[in-house]
């Protein structure tokens, strides 16, 4: 079951080329991971960190490779980008939207 808070068809579709035994095919998927799941195994096993953060305009995204000291924030790690959204500030009208922005693009452009 689906809900507002699970990643969609295409970001499950690269998780599971990225790593096949930890994520099951789209179509084997009986219970879809949240973006929180996704966030935190990126964190944990790939060493990226994805922020979202909230500004006046939307929410803003920085992806970071996490340093040794804190896993959890860019503080310790090296910048490796900051997403535009499509608002017209240039920001994500949700924190899910960032969210997800943010985890395609790293398993696109950085985890090839």
């Amino acid at each position: 079951m689906r809900t507002k808070c699970t990643i969609t068809n295409r970001l499950a579709e690269l998780l599971h080329k990225k790593d096949p035994v930890l994520w099951s095919s789209p179509e084997e998927m009986i219970c879809w991971p949240s973006i929180y799941d996704v966030m935190s195994w990126l964190r944990n096993e790939k060493n990226i960190s994805i922020e979202p953060g909230a500004c006046a305009s939307g929410w803003y995204l920085e992806i970071c490779k996490a340093g040794n000291v804190l896993k959890y924030d860019c503080s310790g790690g090296t910048y490796i980008k900051d997403l535009e959204g499509p608002n017209d500030a240039g920001r994500f009208d949700t924190f899910e939207q960032a969210a997800m922005a943010g985890i395609e693009y790293v398993l696109t452009k950085i985890l090839k």
